[in-house]
């Protein structure tokens, strides 16, 4: 009487090795796909801002958000104060008064971006999502902050503070506060996204260039991500795969 043998072959396990590898090596690819194109769209807005900037100062002789007669050309919407630069730091950046979130209605009120936005301190109503994480967001800014602590953000005074005519900001994780703490609790990517990033549109170095990444900070938590870069002005910590970043896209220098 011949015995029943249960379990798999040799042949069998090998088929189902290799069918569960296949499947994995299928994951991962769709990940990577999905992050690519994450990063490919991304670029692709920050270049939209960068055309429509240089379309309106060519146009208007100004910068968007700043212009001081604006309202002249388009009644009913707010001026900026016209000292040439977007005069505010990112961390003052819910004041609808300030000019942080004006540029991105006077750019579209002169029809530079196909978005509607309106002085509101709202993701994609008064500034846009980031494509990277839609619940994010970015605004424009002077200078990253008027708070300079290098430790917490991993760069130092000169660059916490240095002044540029006009910035994009990917620096908020939360647009349901109002007050200057709206980049609490995470950063709006990590440290290998915003290099990815850093690598197709710039220098792919944090520091230089015209873009620019740093440690976001929670000042009630602390260093709750842990490092987006390896040191003070350093390097982008790749290690690190937690939202630990915000960035910075220069308009103009």
């Amino acid at each position: 009487m011949a015995i029943k043998q249960n379990g798999f072959t040799l042949i069998e396990m090998s088929i189902v090795l290799i069918i569960m590898g296949l499947m994995t090596a299928g994951i991962l690819t769709g990940r990577a796909i999905i992050t690519q194109s994450k990063v490919a769209a991304q670029i692709s807005d920050l270049t939209k801002y960068k055309i429509a900037y240089d379309s309106f100062k060519q146009r208007f002789n100004a910068v968007p958000g700043d212009m001081r007669n604006f309202s002249k050309f388009y009644p009913g919407v707010p001026d900026g104060n016209g000292d040439g630069h977007i005069s505010h730091a990112v961390d003052n950046a819910y004041r609808v008064t300030n000019e942080n979130i004006k540029l991105f209605q006077h750019l579209s009120v002169a029809g530079l971006v196909p978005e509607k936005f309106r002085n509101q301190w709202a993701i994609d109503v008064g500034y846009p999502s980031l494509k990277l994480e839609p619940a994010h967001g970015m605004v424009a800014g002077g200078f990253v902050a008027t708070n300079a602590v290098p430790s917490q953000y991993q760069i130092s005074v000169e660059n916490i503070l240095r002044r540029y005519n006009a910035l994009l900001v990917l620096e908020v994780t939360r647009p349901d506060l109002h007050s200057v703490y709206h980049n609490d609790y995470e950063g709006t990517s990590s440290a290998k996204l915003y290099h990815a990033v850093d690598k197709r549109i710039d220098d792919g170095k944090a520091t230089t260039g015209n873009f620019k990444a740093y440690r976001a900070w929670d000042f009630q938590r602390g260093d709750l991500n842990g490092k987006c870069l390896d040191s003070i002005d350093g390097n982008y910590e790749l290690g690190n795969h937690a939202p630990s970043c915000h960035a910075i896209y220069v308009l103009e220098d």
